[in-house]
């Protein structure tokens, strides 16, 4: 693949930057960025004193501890960076290799994302930690600025991804996906000030900023890697989908114009690329219609967006790479997701094959659009819900309790996706998902025998199905005990991490006895107890439970619950319907024949 970087064909014309300073932090939402903080969240004198940072000396995974001060990871990427410029000042060498042209120095700041994830990204130690990252920024600058006094260097602050409020990322949310982009320095765009009115780009989104008199220009994550590429004066990076944001750049308007084919013809080679790679391997191959028309091809576009640049149009040609880059970006998008023998031909075996693999497609489809859209998964719930009644009235009539429990259970799963999908931590709700969790062996225990008779076939109440029953109810006993040792350690967890006295030493060694002991549980049930079905169900259920109540911090328990006893429905109305339609067939009658005494044959009906 061809790489592609602007040359500056005039005399003594240089690249906007000699250097590039990078600065991300990690898991920095965009709305905490600019917020300002009239009352600052300070550290005691024995938090921030040096004493605490050479531990860290050495950098390993033991480095990253969320139990900790998060403060440390930023301070000691601020102090390393300090070290290696006072070497510099004594190491000829090494003075000679940072005066050297597109230099980027990369500074990763670990210690917000570590924050947030242990305390939130709301509390007073993750913004105590952005206002560490704010200082410790402004002391690089001013030292990288003395050490070249050139005002040649430019700097580049953003973030990998921000953060939920609950400490987590990784899904489409705003909140982890929108970051902040500041950039400033060499090659740079002043801001565009509007003092009397609102400027443009705001939203509610950053109506809090109180920066609303400066226009707001928003980009996309990729777009930063062309940037940092024009500004040293670099190739741009192969396979990057980025757009130049000329908006951010200080030059004219001839440059910008110039840089914006540049950056339309590295995305079209991404494309041709592509493109190639695809006709070698499609048997039908079928070219992007935009970019397939034979007046209308990549170069002829090229060639015409250079003539404008030559006659001086520059705002014309500009528009015209901006829309040739999109048309890049659709066609590479086009050929990422084309798909194999996409012409169906004529014939009712292919049709049916063709049929049956829609519908397979589309329910892979509605469960890849139920992690982005939740409200999905509550509308199947609700057709569920009517699932018995397509076996008649007759039968919901029949297995009333049944029936009506799936119809409860499917009713209350369906609502579950309707809450926030971004949780914060609630011990009332880790509280009552372990009460039915409880409630659920207590009940059993009281009432076993008339659960299990009333659901039992003649074949699972045969001598042996309830062996070892009295020994059955004790391991039974003993997972509900623990499922309530695990609620108590689990708020007392809770409370005393949310009141920063960390988590004591005997909960840790509570929560793991229960843990490992309620695993233990089913191999313990293999020995001697009840076989049924049911008893074995809940065995299961039992032993899962703790974890629930452990390892969750809301309403997770509450959905192990619904979902565990939908799940018994299902397998329980499955089982009926089974034995329904065994029966309607061994009652219906049937036609047999056989040899009379006469030899003739005999035609009659047995049942």
């Amino acid at each position: 693949m061809e790489l592609f970087q602007l040359e500056r064909k005039e005399p003594g014309a240089m690249p906007p930057a000699d250097r590039l300073v990078l600065f991300v932090g990690d898991g920095l939402r965009a709305d905490k960025t600019f917020l300002s903080f009239p009352e600052p969240y300070p550290k005691s004198d024995e938090d921030l004193t040096p004493d605490r940072l050479p531990r860290f000396c050495a950098p390993d995974e033991d480095f990253e501890d969320f139990s900790s001060d998060a403060t440390a990871l930023d301070y000691w990427v601020f102090d390393h960076v300090k070290e290696f410029f006072a070497e510099a000042t004594r190491n000829e060498t090494l003075n000679e290799a940072l005066r050297q042209d597109r230099i980027v120095f990369f500074l990763h700041l670990l210690g917000l994302d570590t924050a947030g994830h242990f305390n939130r990204p709301y509390s007073k130690e993750y913004l105590h930690n952005l206002q560490v990252v704010d200082a410790g920024v402004k002391e690089i600058v001013e030292l990288i600025e003395s050490f070249y006094q050139d005002d040649r260097t430019a700097f580049v602050f953003t973030a990998d991804h921000g953060m939920s409020d609950w400490g987590s990322h990784g899904d489409g949310h705003p909140d982890n996906t929108r970051t902040p982009l500041i950039a400033w320095g060499s090659g740079i765009a002043k801001p565009v000030a509007v003092p009397d009115a609102i400027a443009p780009g705001h939203d509610d989104f950053s109506s809090e900023w109180g920066l609303d008199h400066i226009k707001r220009h928003d980009v996309n994550q990729a777009d930063v890697a062309a940037l940092m590429a024009y500004l040293i004066g670099a190739e741009f990076p192969a396979n990057s989908v980025g757009e130049l944001p000329l908006s951010y750049l200080s030059a004219d308007i001839k440059e910008k114009a110039e840089a914006s084919l540049l950056n339309a013809r590295e995305i079209l080679e991404m494309y041709r690329v592509k493109e190639a790679k695809k006709k070698e391997t499609e048997l039908r191959y079928k070219a992007f219609e935009p970019l397939g028309q034979p007046d209308l091809t990549p170069s002829k576009r090229l060639t015409s967006i250079q003539k404008l640049i030559l006659a001086g149009q520059y705002e014309e040609a500009i528009e015209e790479s901006d829309s040739l880059m999109k048309l890049g970006l659709q066609g590479f998008r086009y050929l990422q997701t084309q798909v194999l023998f996409g012409h169906i031909q004529s014939g009712p075996a292919l049709f049916s094959l063709f049929i049956n693999a829609t519908l397979y497609v589309g329910l892979i489809v509605s469960l890849a659009l139920a992690y982005i859209h939740r409200e999905i998964l509550t509308v199947l719930y609700l057709v569920g819900v009517l699932w018995p009644l397509g076996h008649g009235i007759g039968f919901v009539q029949k297995h009333a309790v049944l029936s009506g429990t799936w119809m409860v259970s499917c009713l209350i799963m369906s609502t579950f996706t309707l809450f926030p999908a971004m949780k914060t931590e609630s011990i009332p709700l880790i509280m009552a998902g372990g009460v039915p969790m409880a409630l659920i062996g207590i009940f059993y225990l009281v009432f076993e025998d008339a659960i299990l008779s009333g659901v039992s076939s003649r074949k699972s109440r045969l001598p042996g199905t309830l062996q070892g029953h009295g020994f059955g109810r004790i391991l039974i006993g003993i997972q509900v005990g623990f499922i309530i040792l695990a609620m108590v350690v689990t708020r007392s967890s809770a409370l005393s991490l949310q009141a920063k006295q960390g988590l004591p030493r005997g909960n840790q060694i509570v929560g793991w006895v229960v843990m490992v002991g309620a695993f233990a549980m089913p191999l313990a049930s293999r020995t001697r107890t009840n076989k049924h079905y049911l008893h074995r169900l809940l065995v299961m259920f039992l032993t899962c439970a703790p974890t629930f109540i452990l390892l969750t911090i809301s309403y997770e328990g509450l959905f192990y619950v619904a979902f565990s006893v939908t799940l018994v429905s299902w397998v329980s109305l499955e089982h009926r319907i089974y034995v329904d339609r065994v029966a309607a067939r061994a009652a219906a009658p049937r036609i047999s024949s056989g040899p009379t005494t006469k030899g003739k044959a005999k035609t009659g009906f047995r049942p």
